[in-house]
């Protein structure tokens, strides 16, 4: 066995130490998938915090215990002192052999902030850490290269040192490629993502797929393979998901590093993303149970308007919108550089086109959407628009004492608890909605507006690069409606009459 004869407690059984047997599962299956006969790239990605450096150590030690004699071993890290992290795990496994890297007989042994290496002097067998620069890579030729976290390497030179790593490799027979690391974010055309995808001989993907929920316990067990044998992580993992289900801040992390979906690591300011929104799609909805609140985001000349309605107590959601017809439609379309998207949505029946009017009447829009969803419990709308829906309700024959009318600030102290309520809701698939054009043209051009202190609120007009002609109503009038069907829940039980009671 090599080096492991020199005091080591370990045997070997079909070349692999009996002590092997430490290893997690998805550990033990990734050794044998390295060690196929015809692998000579392989490409290991799981979430954060699974073993991967602890794989990444042990895959260096048995190539210092059993590689073949003069081979090298590299290990490359975005910096030499990332590297080191794996290289103390290959130090502390020989250790638990039996064998002490400490002999300057048997070993040379380095470990400074400049350098870190092992060397076997009868074997010639060694482990060497470097950074991902091109420059220190050239000229070596090894039987193992280890690359970690690749999806961590400095841009301008991960693709250059690849190719050095690469060239290394012609120069010895059955030399190998081994990259382990976290999941690069999607369609950057990072070499990672490629051989994750079928681009190395030997692929090992544990992450969370997209449309995965992604606070559901089988979504985070397909990115954590470590989640049933490490209480520790499992605990940590759970915690996240419950920061994430409140915090919209962490949730884009979360997905990065505990649900390794590919994902950017910070958030780009979207309410939601249509995948996430499609997730909640169904062929029929179900049963309009209970009452239902109603979402009132009342436009303009310019703008949609839209109204939501939400039956908490079966998750159903429906949504209609209204324009005045001049300019027309078509015309429409084009100033909003909007394809038929709008002619789209007269068809599917969620848009109202008022013909005659620049400006559309908002109480016949409520009589329309009254017709279709029955009368509300709860009317909620911007704290500025509060007069104008009044009217609209008094216009539909809606009079006061039975259906509430509710305002919000649509600013940071309310707006944001609004969207978290709305955002969890989503995510966790507690909401249901015909597939629709609106619903998906709505949320993807949604955009919001997170303060210093990390409160949202949804961005309006040109705010945070926003354009004018993107249509938003129905996203805004849907976070009404869901968080204040999330804040009453229960309290909705008696079925309204046609009044309507002004509340602050």
């Amino acid at each position: 066995m090599g080096p492991a004869g020199d005091g080591a407690r370990a045997v070997s059984v079909g070349g692999v130490p009996v002590s092997d047997g430490s290893l997690l599962p998805w550990q033990a299956r990734a050794v044998r998938g390295i060690a196929g006969k015809r692998v000579r790239t392989a490409a290991i990605s799981t979430a954060r915090s699974n073993g991967k450096t602890l794989l990444t150590g042990w895959l260096a030690a048995r190539h210092l215990l059993q590689g073949p004699d003069g081979a090298e071993c590299f290990v490359v890290a975005s910096s030499l002192a990332q590297g080191k992290v794996g290289y103390r795990y290959l130090v502390e496994h020989l250790r638990s052999l039996g064998i002490d890297p400490g002999n300057r007989k048997l070993w040379r042994w380095r470990d400074t902030n400049t350098e870190a290496l092992i060397r076997h002097l009868k074997s010639g067998r060694s482990v060497r850490v470097l950074g991902s620069d091109p420059k220190r890579m050239h000229g070596r030729k090894f039987g193992l290269a280890i690359l970690d976290e690749p999806a961590q390497w400095p841009p301008g030179q991960r693709d250059a040192m690849l190719a050095a790593v690469e060239t290394g490799a012609d120069k010895v027979p059955g030399a190998r490629i081994v990259a382990v690391g976290t999941r690069p974010e999607t369609g950057t055309g990072h070499w990672f993502e490629t051989w994750l995808g079928g681009g190395a001989d030997y692929t090992q993907l544990h992450g969370a797929r997209e449309g995965d929920p992604p606070f559901q316990v089988r979504t985070i067990r397909r990115a954590n393979p470590s989640f049933d044998h490490l209480p520790v992580l499992r605990e940590g993992l759970l915690s996240q998901r419950d920061k994430a289900r409140k915090f919209p801040d962490v949730l884009a992390s979360y997905r990065t590093y505990h649900l390794n979906a590919g994902t950017p690591d910070t958030g780009k300011h979207v309410l939601l993303s249509v995948t996430d929104w499609r997730r909640c799609e169904c062929a029929r909805l179900p049963e309009r149970l209970g009452p239902v609140v109603w979402g009132v985001d009342p436009g303009g000349a310019d703008a949609f308007s839209a109204i939501v309605a939400y039956w908490p107590r079966t998750g159903a959601v429906e949504g209609l919108q209204t324009v005045g017809g001049i300019p027309d439609l078509a015309d429409r379309q084009r100033r909003d550089h909007a394809g038929r998207s709008y002619s789209a949505m007269v068809e599917e029946g969620s848009l109202v086109v008022q013909h005659v009017r620049r400006v559309p009447d908002m109480a016949v829009f409520v009589s329309r959407a009254l017709g279709l969803f029955g009368l509300p419990a709860v009317v909620v709308t911007d704290r500025f628009r509060r007069p104008e829906v009044a009217d609209a309700l008094d216009g539909a024959g809606i009079r006061p004492g039975g259906t509430v009318l509710k305002t919000r600030r649509m600013r940071w102290s309310e707006a944001a608890d609004d969207i978290r309520r709305a955002r969890a809701l989503i995510l966790e698939r507690k909401v249901k909605a015909l597939p629709r054009v609106s619903w998906r043209k709505a949320i993807g051009e949604s955009r919001v507006v997170v303060d210093d202190s990390g409160n949202e609120r949804l961005a309006v007009a040109a705010e945070a690069g926003r354009r004018r002609r993107s249509r938003t109503d129905l996203a805004s009038a849907l976070v009404l409606a869901l968080g204040e069907g999330d804040r009453a829940g229960p309290s909705l039980t008696r079925p309204p009459t046609r009044r309507v009671f002004i509340v602050g």
